[in-house]
């Protein structure tokens, strides 16, 4: 009886065949895709028309360039990285365009945190709006995998 041979990696596993370190996880650099929130408040008062659950998709590039898009709410992400304080978190500066809610059309900043160990990156980004009253705070954060 002959064995089957071994099926292509599914999921979300991009273990490369061959690579016992999965080096898919020891940066930050690559694609990253995952379910995130985007929510807004204006002073502590949830804004609900700016709340939504979806998808993310960004990518890193190794020499600083970030683009992504967060297809369901309409966002298209541009922006720059740069080594954070540890080499598991890389900073993050971008900027939002295209978004059904208009007040994420902004500049963000924040971070990649990497758990290579569990697989994914905590991602996180947030802009203040303190010079109009009502103050805003506009955040988006969830975790991340390849």
């Amino acid at each position: 009886m002959t064995e089957p041979p071994p099926a292509a990696p599914t999921g979300n596993n991009p273990k490369v065949i061959g690579d016992t370190n999965n080096s898919a996880y020891s940066t930050t650099n690559g694609t990253w895709r995952g379910q995130v929130q985007f929510m807004a408040k204006a002073n502590s008062t949830v804004i609900s028309e700016a709340h939504a659950v979806g998808p993310l998709v960004i990518d890193i590039h190794p020499q600083g360039k970030v683009t992504g898009s967060a297809s369901e709410y309409g966002c298209v992400l541009k922006g720059i990285a740069k080594p954070g304080m540890v080499p598991t978190i890389t900073e993050l500066d971008v900027t939002l365009s295209k978004c059904h809610y208009p007040g994420f059309n902004r500049q963000m900043s924040g971070r990649v945190a990497l758990y290579a160990e569990k697989r994914y990156v905590d991602f996180s980004l947030v802009a203040y709006e303190i010079n109009k009253r009502p103050s805003g705070h506009y955040e988006i954060k969830g975790t991340l995998r390849r």
